[in-house]
């Protein structure tokens, strides 16, 4: 067997059972609308740099005292940009960590939808790069559905900047 350690960092599920998982809550947030671009804690109010980096830190104490040799993470970098300043500290220490580092996949669901801001393909592209998703160390962020979404999104990056050449070149004419 193994051991299985759930955190989450949004709002509590009345009824939820981790079942044999040991859980840990960080101090949940939810964003306000469907863009995400304002979180708020657990009394509405919106998040500010002292509450990031309290969680931030909550979430790196709980990687050290676990040690997992796994690391799930949900959509990074395709997804969850709000969430870096927590996310990305975590992929740093796992990156950090002696050999053996954790593997840390990313579980994308939804990354077919296309962002409604075209410059967002670009930021996703430069947080696989950064956060370790690319090929001289793939072996420590591997994901099937990872690899699917790098080359989905790098297709669709180049794409929009054909696109744009031809409507200059169009314009030009």
């Amino acid at each position: 067997g193994f051991e299985t350690t759930l955190v989450s960092g949004g709002t509590s599920i009345p009824g939820f059972d981790p079942g044999a998982s040991h859980f840990e809550q960080l101090s949940p947030t939810r964003a306000t609308d469907k863009f995400f671009k304002v979180l708020v804690d657990a009394q509405d109010q919106q998040i500010d740099d002292t509450w990031k980096a309290a969680r931030r830190d909550a979430l790196l104490d709980i990687y050290h005292r676990t040690a997992p040799d796994i690391i799930l993470i949900e959509m990074y970098p395709f997804g969850r940009r709000q969430m870096r300043f927590e996310i990305e500290p975590l992929i740093e220490a796992a990156g950090n960590t002696p050999a053996p580092r954790p593997l840390i996949v990313s579980s994308v669901r939804d990354i077919l939808v296309e962002p409604g801001k075209p410059e967002r393909v670009d930021e996703m592209v430069d947080r696989m790069v950064h956060s370790g998703l690319h090929e001289q160390d793939e072996a420590w962020y591997v994901s099937a559905q990872a690899k699917v979404g790098r080359a989905l999104f790098l297709a669709l990056r180049d794409a929009q900047k054909l696109e744009g050449s031809a409507r200059g070149a169009r314009a030009g004419a």
